[in-house]
């Protein structure tokens, strides 16, 4: 099951891959909304700040999957700062290993704590970032407390 909220206004887009649906459409989805988020952020000058969570027992993305997303990302209108948050260490494993094939010219850190990446994207944000943790709980992303505090 695929869930996602993109704020224009804040510039933050928050998603969220749980066990339970097609994943070919899950991540069909999942580009469609960056995509999304990727134009209506190329005419701004800060930068979009993206949260991926991928639940424990989620499939990790097919070859085909993740070339559009090398893609899309590679592209010099993607300006964005990302935190993937997965339990997975394999799946984090792989992404750093793509990372030193293919250097991104934008910021991504990967995560086992969601709450972990949210005060990071804050730091590197410069400025608390109250409308993507409330935006993390109701994805049920984080919950009550961590969305509350501010780093």
């Amino acid at each position: 099951m695929y869930q996602d909220e993109f704020s224009k206004a804040d510039l933050y887009y928050v998603c969220r891959f749980t066990p339970g649906g097609d994943a070919d459409e899950d991540y069909r989805r999942h580009i469609d909304g960056m995509r999304a988020a990727i134009k209506a952020a190329a005419a701004r000058p800060e930068q979009l700040t993206i949260v991926i969570v991928q639940d424990p027992g989620y499939p990790a993305p097919n070859a085909h999957w993740r070339q559009i997303v090398a893609e899309m990302t590679s592209h010099p209108q993607f300006k964005a700062t990302t935190a993937i948050v997965t339990s997975n260490a394999l799946i984090r494993g792989v992404i750093t290993a793509l990372s030193w094939l293919r250097p991104r010219h934008y910021k991504e850190e990967l995560w086992a704590d969601a709450a972990a990446a949210l005060a990071w994207l804050e730091k590197e944000r410069g400025r608390a970032l109250p409308e993507l943790r409330a935006c993390a709980g109701r994805l049920g992303v984080v919950g009550e407390e961590q969305r509350r505090s501010a780093s």
